[in-house]
C-alpha cells in the first residue's frame, strides 16, 4: 500500500463522514437514529486512525499543520476527559444514555473528523467536494422533513412521534432544526459573497447555474425549519446570517437579480408547501408559527420556563463541582 494511496482512503473516509452521519439512519432498530449514527462515527473515527498510522509507519514521518482552534479543542478534550474520571456514573459517560450517546468517544470523535479535515483536505477541489456532499446530504434530509410535514413518513407508525414535528433523519426536531440553522449560512454564501468555492473548481455536465440552485436549497430549508417548529432553530438560522454578513461584508457582492430570484422562490416556494401542508388554511398556520415563534420571549411558563429551571439546576450543579463536574451525559 502506497502513501498516495493511503491519503486517498483518508480523504474518502472524511468524505463518508460528513455525508453519512447527518443522513444515516436504520428503520430496522428500535433506536433508529441516535445508535447508528454513534456506531457510524466510531468506524470511521477507528479507521481514520488506524490508516493515519499505518502512514506514519510507513513513511516515517509526521507531517501536521498548525490551526488555531487545535488548542482550544484539546482543553475542550481535556476537560471532559476529567469530567469521565470523576463522573457520578462513568458507565453512563463511557457509553452514554439511552438516545444520546454524548460520551467521551463521541467527543473524541467529532475533535479527530475537525483535525483530519484540517490536515488533509488542504487542496480547494477537495474543499468544494466536501461542501457538496454536505449539500447533496442536505437537499435529502430537507426532503425527508418537508415530507413529513405532509404526514409522509416510511417509518412504522410505532417508531413516529405524536407532536408531528418533522426531525427528518435526524431523529429529533430540535437536532433537525440545528442542522438547519447551521447548513443554511453556508449556502446563502454560496449566492451573495465573492471568495466562495461552490461550483468553481469542478466540471460538471449540467450548466445550471449554482445560484440557481442554491436560491432553491436555502428557501426550502426554511420551510422545513416551520414543519420542525424549533425556536431555538429560527433564531440560530437568524444569528447565523447576521454572523455572515458581519464578518464577510466587505466581500459582499450585492446583485439585485439574485436576491428577486432568492425572494421570489422563496415565497413561492413557502406559500406553495404551506398551503397544502395545511389543507389550504394558511392564515391558521401562519398564525400558530407566529404564536410560536412569539412565545420564544415568555419565560413565566412553557417550555422558557422549563429551560429557566434547567439553567438553575445546572448553577447548583456548577457550585458543588465547579472543577470537575459530574461527568458527560448527565445533564437530564
Amino acid at each position: 500500500m502506497t502513501i498516495k494511496s493511503i491519503d486517498k482512503i483518508i480523504k474518502t473516509l472524511i468524505f463518508l463522514a460528513a455525508f453519512l452521519l447527518p443522513l444515516i439512519m436504520s428503520p430496522r432498530n428500535f433506536d433508529a437514529f441516535d445508535l447508528i449514527k454513534a456506531t457510524t462515527l466510531y468506524t470511521l473515527s477507528a479507521l481514520l486512525l488506524f490508516f493515519y498510522f499505518l502512514k506514519i509507519f510507513l513513511s516515517g514521518k509526521i507531517k501536521y499543520y498548525k490551526s488555531n482552534f487545535h488548542l482550544p479543542l484539546f482543553v475542550f478534550f481535556t476537560v471532559a476527559l476529567i469530567s469521565l474520571i470523576f463522573s457520578a456514573t462513568p458507565f453512563a459517560s463511557i457509553y452514554g444514555e439511552y438516545g444520546r450517546y454524548e460520551t467521551i468517544q463521541t467527543i473524541f470523535g467529532y475533535i479527530l473528523l475537525f483535525f483530519f479535515a484540517h490536515q488533509y483536505l488542504r487542496d480547494e477541489k477537495d474543499q468544494e467536494k466536501l461542501l457538496i456532499l454536505i449539500f447533496v446530504a442536505y437537499f435529502f434530509i430537507i426532503l425527508y422533513g418537508i415530507a413529513q410535514g405532509f404526514r409522509w413518513d416510511f417509518l412504522p407508525d410505532f417508531m413516529q412521534r405524536p407532536e408531528l414535528r418533522s426531525r427528518s433523519t435526524l431523529g429529533n426536531a430540535v437536532f433537525f432544526g440545528g442542522y438547519l440553522a447551521t447548513t443554511l449560512p453556508l449556502l446563502l454564501n454560496g449566492i451573495f459573497f465573492k471568495e466562495n468555492i461552490f461550483f468553481k473548481n469542478l466540471n460538471f455536465k449540467f450548466k445550471i447555474p449554482h445560484y440557481l440552485i442554491i436560491s432553491i436549497l436555502v428557501p426550502a430549508g426554511i420551510v422545513a425549519s416551520f414543519f420542525a417548529e424549533s425556536r431555538g432553530a429560527w433564531l440560530g438560522m437568524a444569528a447565523g446570517f447576521l454572523f455572515l454578513l458581519a464578518f464577510r461584508l466587505k466581500e459582499l457582492r450585492f446583485n439585485y437579480n439574485k436576491l428577486i430570484l432568492l425572494l421570489v422562490i422563496g415565497l413561492m416556494l413557502s406559500f406553495t408547501l404551506l398551503y397544502f401542508s395545511s389543507h389550504g388554511d394558511v392564515s391558521s398556520k401562519i398564525d400558530y408559527l407566529s404564536g410560536r415563534a412569539k412565545s420564544m420571549f415568555i419565560l413565566s411558563g412553557g417550555s422558557g420556563a422549563t429551560r429557566i429551571e434547567i439553567w438553575k439546576g445546572c448553577m447548583k450543579m456548577i457550585k458543588d463541582k465547579p472543577l470537575t463536574g459530574f461527568g458527560l451525559d448527565h445533564m437530564l
